[in-house]
């Protein structure tokens, strides 16, 4: 068992210099290979849509992400500062992660348990999967967390995975657990029970499959602000009901409940939740979309559909004192059949509108080795809503996912979007992108909430 050590407590002492990061991005960049990225995504209760989601991104763009040199990295000391959203970024820079020492290893596989960190809402770890045989085609099949408490297993709700393929023989990832317990705070101190599946060829005949199990005890890096509020918005014969929110430096989390009459044709209606900060600037959600858990009740003889929301974003920005909830009538427009798909030439001259959900104008395009790095302003009055706002495309028909590596938000609706596309030809590269019209955003039940 590894000792629970904070970050901030360990690095307290340590120094590095411009020398001395120079030194490792050279050790790295000649002693790597190249590096391979994918992207995973998972919420274990709403696979379905998750499924659909993925099948409508294949069809249109192909297969994953290219490699590209580990070189073009920045230096960084952790997976959660590198990987991570806002919320891990700015816990790794505080020091206030616990560092966590703990191996196992079978059959040429060897999994490191690296970081952690808990606010009492959210647990988000970090590992790192390394193999004796080159991986291919890494997919994850299983990863769970459990907390004992009151002598009973609760199962964390929902988990977002990112792995990452970083060489040939090394995957690093995070998985953020979200929680939400209805018997009162989650304690100080919990004790971790986690799991992780994977195969490291999703290919091959038999998949290469393997599993390691981790305990571990965490403790609460922060106190959470919980401000129960009862607040309550009608339309026609469907009401709103906020009953909740909790604020930490790591995560922002939205307790909402929805009841409308019973419809047979559309027993759990869908719904897309979004959090706006005072400035306007979107506040993403940590399992990248809206799932409700859906009932029936029976009140003065009729029957109500009635859906609890408890959702997780990023955190809101210290001091702030109001946030605005946005609930959408179902979700994206974008993998419709009839949502149609347009390309413009790459350069920084392009400008295109995205149907009904906003502009993009290229700023700036930087290449190194084979990586392209582009800056973009992007304008959308339901900025975010979907994961990636466009692709590139070369003459073969391959397809090139970017991944996000800032977000600087303008005001007025508008980001200033930094991405990296590894991997990219030279020449002949194409902006792809869909003409969507946007879902129905149901202003009457937009509601402005005070925080303070």
């Amino acid at each position: 068992m590894g000792q629970d050590i904070k970050s901030k407590d360990l690095f307290s002492e340590v120094e590095f210099t411009a020398e001395d990061r120079q030194k490792v991005q050279d050790c790295i960049k000649n002693s790597e290979k190249p590096l391979f990225f994918k992207w995973r995504i998972k919420s274990i209760a709403a696979a379905a849509v998750l499924l659909f989601t993925l099948a409508g991104s294949l069809a249109l763009y192909g297969s994953g992400t290219k490699a590209f040199a580990f070189s073009n990295f920045p230096f960084f000391d952790s997976i959660f500062s590198l990987f991570g959203d806002e919320g891990l970024q700015k816990a790794s820079n505080d020091g206030n992660v616990s560092l966590l020492s703990l191996e196992k290893q079978e059959d040429g596989i060897k999994m490191s348990i690296k970081e952690a960190v808990y606010d009492g809402r959210r647990l988000s770890i970090s590992y790192v999967i390394e193999s004796e045989k080159p991986i291919n085609n890494y997919s994850y099949k299983q990863i769970d967390a459990y907390i004992p408490l009151n002598h009973s297993e609760e199962g964390i709700s929902r988990n977002g995975v990112r792995d990452e393929q970083i060489s040939e023989n090394k995957v690093a990832g995070i998985s953020t657990f979200t929680y939400d317990y209805d018997k009162g705070e989650m304690p100080d101190k919990i004790k971790v029970d986690f799991l992780y599946k994977a195969t490291t060829d999703k290919s091959y005949k038999w998949e290469k499959d393997f599993s390691f199990r981790f305990q571990f005890p965490v403790e609460k890096s922060e106190d959470i602000k919980t401000i129960p509020i009862n607040m309550v918005k009608q339309w026609e014969n469907k009401v709103l009901e906020l009953k909740s929110i909790k604020l930490s430096p790591l995560t922002t989390s939205v307790n909402l409940r929805y009841k409308e009459p019973y419809n047979n044709r559309e027993p759990y209606p869908s719904h897309t939740i979004r959090l706006i900060d005072e400035n306007g600037k979107v506040l993403r959600n940590l399992n990248n979309w809206t799932m409700g858990m859906g009932t029936q009740t029976k009140e003065n003889g009729q029957w109500y559909s009635v859906t609890e929301y408890k959702e997780f974003f990023e955190q809101v920005e210290k001091g702030s004192s109001t946030v605005t909830i946005q609930v959408i009538n179902g979700t994206s427009n974008r993998f419709k059949e009839d949502t149609p798909v347009s390309s413009t030439p790459l350069s920084t001259e392009a400008a295109f509108q995205m149907g009904e959900m906003g502009s993009i104008e290229i700023d700036k395009i930087e290449r190194a080795d084979q990586t392209l790095t582009i800056a973009y302003k992007y304008t959308s009055s339901l900025a975010f809503l979907n994961d990636f706002q466009f692709m590139l495309t070369d003459k073969k028909g391959e397809f090139y996912h970017g991944i996000e590596k800032s977000r600087n938000y303008l005001g007025g609706g508008a980001y200033l979007v930094e991405e990296v596309f590894p991997n990219t030809p030279d020449e002949g590269l194409s902006i792809r992108y869909f003409n969507e019209k946007a879902p129905e955003l149901i202003e009457e039940f937009q509601m402005e909430v005070p925080i303070k």
